[in-house]
């Protein structure tokens, strides 16, 4: 800590005694001595002004550096906190903290995150389940996404140990993920938030149904240029998904077969020999050339 001290002026005056006061050359020097103390007086009152004044200054500017100098102690403390987080979370080694430490502050100098921004993705990360290594893997990835999608670095993380987690992913796959956020961001109108709203809604399913992550996270994304964004997206791709699933299940409802068998659709359109839904796109494909000599209002139904 930067300690200020205190200060004070002192004024220093002139006393002038003359005892001869009895001859005109002495009333006369006497005058002349006064006259020349009341002016060295004065000048002593404007010189502990000044120092007053020059003090103040020093004060204010020392004020001026203590304040950047004291956020950069704040910051620095706040680093540690986040940091020492990380490494209860990890249950990091010594190494592979120094490890982790280091990596957060280079990932800091390069590039537009600071080194406390990095220290909370990465703990987002060890929350989620990353160990030591694995947290130190993904980074890079995460850092990536965020500068890509413009979003904070915990944001980023966040979405990618969600997604991760839902889906199994290993987490040496995490850069997979984040370059497939970051494409979906760049390549239709979702941007990251409505990305991760919408497969918190269709994650588990999709999941579930084995549905490869590049294709949810496509679908998300048309479904977003579309002007479905956020839940509603998810919403829907979760409906879909369920839906398809149901109607080739021995849960199907006699409406759904009935549907199927006027479309001409059967099960073996939409699963394949593992009893998985067919790839997306060939799935709405299929659907989409089976009804469109339907009109617009049996198309909808």
């Amino acid at each position: 800590m930067l300690g200020l001290g205190q200060y004070s002026s002192l004024g220093v005056g002139l006393a002038v005694t003359l005892i001869d006061n009895f001859s005109g050359n002495a009333n006369r020097i006497n005058q002349s001595m006064n006259q020349m103390a009341n002016n060295a007086q004065a000048s002593q009152r404007a010189a502990a002004k000044a120092m007053q004044q020059s003090g103040a200054i020093m004060m204010g500017t020392s004020a001026m550096m203590a304040i950047p100098m004291a956020k950069a102690v704040d910051v620095a403390s706040k680093f540690e906190y986040v940091m020492s987080g990380v490494k209860a979370a990890t249950e990091a080694t010594g190494n592979e903290f120094k490890a982790l430490e280091k990596k957060a502050i280079d990932l800091g100098n390069a590039s537009i995150f600071s080194a406390k921004e990095v220290a909370d993705a990465m703990y987002e990360l060890s929350t989620a389940g990353y160990n030591a290594k694995e947290t130190y893997e993904a980074i890079n990835g995460i850092v990536s996404l965020g500068a890509t999608a413009d979003v904070p670095l915990e944001q980023a993380a966040l979405l990618a140990a969600n997604i991760r987690n839902a889906f199994q992913i290993p987490a040496a796959q995490t850069d997979r993920i984040a370059d497939l956020l970051s494409m979906a961001s760049i390549k239709s109108s979702a941007k990251l938030p409505e990305m991760a709203e919408g497969m918190k809604y269709v994650s588990a399913r999709a999941a579930m149904l084995k549905v490869p992550l590049e294709e949810t996270i496509a679908l998300i994304a048309t479904l977003n240029s579309m002007g479905l964004h956020g839940s509603t997206a998810g919403t829907a791709a979760d409906n879909l998904l369920r839906t398809m699933a149901t109607a080739t299940s021995d849960f199907k409802t006699k409406k759904q077969s009935a549907v199927l068998d006027m479309i001409g659709l059967g099960k073996s359109d939409i699963v394949d020999a593992q009893g998985n839904l067919i790839a997306l796109d060939k799935m709405i494909e299929k659907v989409f050339s089976k009804i469109k000599n339907y009109s617009p209002m049996d198309q909808s139904a």
